[in-house]
């Protein structure tokens, strides 16, 4: 019994430090970014490590409001998409990135009466990523996607335009903090 006793707080003290080493490697499989098209279009990013070099990604891509007048007269806007990416080791510092994203975006406005725009798509998250240190990466993401805009007002939803992009336009530069 006696020994019990003198095993008992080495044994505590062994799991606690053993629960305590596995909550710091699992707080670093996450990852928060800004994604800079130009100077005009920013991009907010989230990914969380789900397995092994496979992340799922979640960007902000606008949030804006405005009021004209009045209540009466205002709109808002967003756009957001959500994915996985699958990292490739290149080297130790650089990884390619393969991926695929979900789009989807609105306009609303209400202007004497309501109006505005929906958007939904599809891309290919196609990239690589260099990391600097265990906290902080710089990657480099073109995304070519196929988008649907559709219109609304009162009386319909009208399909307005289907796009197929890939450019120098919808590539980026992001910078990664990893925590």
């Amino acid at each position: 019994m006696k020994y019990y006793l003198y095993f008992f707080p080495f044994l505590l003290l062994f799991l606690t430090n053993q629960s305590f080493a596995q909550s710091l490697t699992e707080t670093s499989n996450k990852e928060i970014g800004l994604r800079i098209n130009n100077l005009r279009n920013f991009d907010l990013m989230y990914k969380k490590q789900k397995t092994e070099n496979k992340y799922s990604r979640f960007r902000l891509t606008s949030l804006n409001t405005y009021f004209i007048d009045t209540i009466t007269n205002s709109g808002f806007s967003f756009g957001t998409a959500f994915g996985r990416e699958k990292r490739i080791i290149i080297s130790e510092k650089v990884n390619l990135i393969k991926g695929w994203e979900l789009i989807t975006g609105a306009n609303i406005n209400n202007y004497d009466s309501p109006w505005g725009s929906f958007n939904v798509g599809a891309g290919i998250v196609l990239g690589v990523q260099y990391d600097f240190s265990k906290h902080f990466s710089i990657n480099m993401e073109a995304i070519p996607a196929i988008m649907s805009t559709f219109s609304y007002n009162q009386d319909a939803v009208n399909l307005k335009s289907i796009n197929l992009g890939f450019g120098a336009n919808r590539a980026a530069l992001g910078l990664i903090y990893r925590f």
